[in-house]
């Protein structure tokens, strides 16, 4: 069979797509775009009654939605309200009704790490400098919020921003002078109360 054929239409030639199948390109396939199947008057002979009926104005009119006039079974939820307006009572996304100790997933001092640095993000910024060192300048994971008391508490004097030398720095005297005070504090409670 060959890979051409001329329009029906406008007697142009047209190669058969390489997605078409060779059955349907031999049966079906007799014009050479939409444009020419639709502008065809021979189309219009060619099909059936029904097809006729539904391409007259008149039906095409008559067509009606299947359930108008009908009543539903169940109240429709959005009758008489002016869809896609927002409401002036809607929440907002910085609304002070639902942030913070409002918010119904609000956890208080029982957060974790990401969310607690999170909260001391849009609380305090993301400041450049180093409040140990003094370098200026940084950003990223070159400067860190270091928590004082290792608590991690939702207390603004409780943090500081420090550079990542810093950072590590305080972080290993902080955690030494706690392991020397529970050893002095375990050596206490071993000797029976008695002081060293």
């Amino acid at each position: 069979m060959s890979n051409l054929k001329q329009c029906l239409n406008c007697k142009k030639y047209f190669k058969k797509p390489y997605t078409e199948s060779r059955k349907k390109w031999e049966t079906k396939h007799i014009y050479c775009s939409r444009k020419c199947h639709y502008s065809d008057l021979g189309f219009r002979q060619r099909m059936s009654e029904s097809q006729k009926r539904i391409w007259q104005s008149e039906t095409r009119k008559a067509i009606v939605v299947w359930n108008k006039g009908k009543k539903l079974p169940y109240p429709v939820w959005n009758k008489g309200l002016k869809t896609g307006i927002v409401p002036k009572t809607a929440f907002k996304k910085l609304d002070p009704r639902i942030i913070n100790e409002n918010h119904y997933l609000w956890k208080g001092d029982q957060v974790g790490y990401s969310a607690i640095h999170g909260w001391i993000i849009r609380r305090l910024g993301k400041p450049t400098k180093c409040e140990h060192c003094g370098r200026d300048g940084l950003s990223g994971n070159e400067i860190h919020w270091a928590n004082k008391s290792q608590e991690y508490k939702r207390d603004l004097s409780d943090w500081l921003r420090l550079c990542k030398e810093c950072h590590e720095k305080y972080d290993k005297e902080t955690k030494a002078k706690k392991v020397k005070d529970y050893l002095k504090n375990f050596r206490y409670a071993r000797s029976g109360g008695r002081k060293d």
